[in-house]
């Protein structure tokens, strides 16, 4: 981005914009590359620790955390829960602590057949858990993590309320505060720095 910026302060005709701009070419190409490799590399950690810890599972997702490619995360899909877990290239040890979510599925009851929750359920390309709090159910969308990296950490980053009000379905994502955002960008840098 930088290079593009700085090629607009010279006439096209000048040789430098080709230089500079071969530069911002190698420099995001180069970028690219080594985050493919960051991924095989964090993947095949994250394979390593499931098959060391003899957990069974269906599916794996491993992508970096935001704006980064240093941290990488890992949803996990097993017969009855998601487990996340986090990984970065400066941790000492490659053995990665899982956090495991219930699916509860079943919690949806006859909603799984309304629309607006087969909707949701395909945004969320069926990462998703149930919750249940105060007799309120609620649909977490685990693609986009969490709202703090503490152990055991349960609010999701999208969480929808599911609620009746005159024989309609109401959906309502939660609302966030400043502060969660402030905090998790806290809690990334403090991780990516290895454990």
């Amino acid at each position: 981005m930088f290079c593009i910026i700085t090629i607009l302060f010279y006439k096209r005709t000048n040789p430098k914009r080709k230089k500079i701009n071969n530069l911002g070419l190698i420099i995001s190409s180069s970028y690219i590359i080594l985050t493919v490799a960051f991924k095989l590399v964090s993947y095949n950690v994250f394979k390593k620790s499931l098959q060391e810890q003899h957990i069974n599972y269906t599916n794996i997702i491993v992508k970096p955390t935001a704006l980064n490619s240093i941290l990488w995360v890992a949803n996990v899909e097993t017969a009855d829960s998601y487990l996340i877990g986090y990984y970065s290239l400066m941790d000492k040890s490659k053995k990665i602590t899982f956090t495991s979510y219930l699916k509860n599925h079943e919690l949806l009851g006859d909603l799984k057949d309304n629309p607006k929750i087969k909707r949701l359920i395909a945004v969320s390309e069926s990462w998703y858990t149930i919750t249940k709090v105060d007799d309120k159910l609620y649909l977490n969308d685990l693609r986009f993590g969490l709202l703090s990296m503490k152990p055991n950490e349960d609010r999701f980053v999208f969480s929808f309320l599911l609620e009746h009000v005159d024989n309609e379905l109401i959906i309502s994502e939660n609302k966030k505060k400043i502060e969660d955002g402030q905090e998790i960008i806290k809690d990334l840098w403090k991780r990516i720095k290895g454990i």
